[in-house]
């Protein structure tokens, strides 16, 4: 969780989930100096250990910087650049596919109320 500001207040923090990374930015965005902390300190320990893994990010100029190429190279970590359009589509899908499960959940609820109801 990227805060905006300048000097970062650990209190902010307090009694939230352990797991969570927290940093500060001047604009309240991951910047060249979040990212590799996050990279190494949040997304490496959280996921499953086999490689390759595949890691998609938006085009944002701090995430394309030689370090974190360097370490996403060392751990056996492809970058997939996905552009802003490419983001919207992937989430009208996602959207998609959840609505038509839910739909899909709703009817079989209705069926299965319908069939105690008769005695079926």
């Amino acid at each position: 969780m990227v805060f905006t500001g300048k000097h970062f207040n650990p209190d902010l923090c307090a009694g939230e989930v352990p797991v969570i990374l927290y940093g500060m930015s001047d604009s309240g965005w991951m910047d060249q100096e979040l990212i590799p902390n996050w990279f190494s300190n949040n997304f490496l320990r959280h996921v499953i250990t086999s490689r390759p893994l595949l890691l998609m990010l938006d085009d944002h100029s701090s995430h394309y910087m030689l370090e974190l190429i360097k370490s996403t190279a060392e751990n056996d970590v492809v970058i997939v650049r996905l552009s802003v359009l490419s983001i919207l589509l992937l989430l009208l899908v996602k959207l998609f596919v959840l609505s038509i499960l839910l739909l899909l959940l709703v009817r079989l609820f209705v069926l299965s109320i319908t069939a105690t109801l008769t005695g079926i």
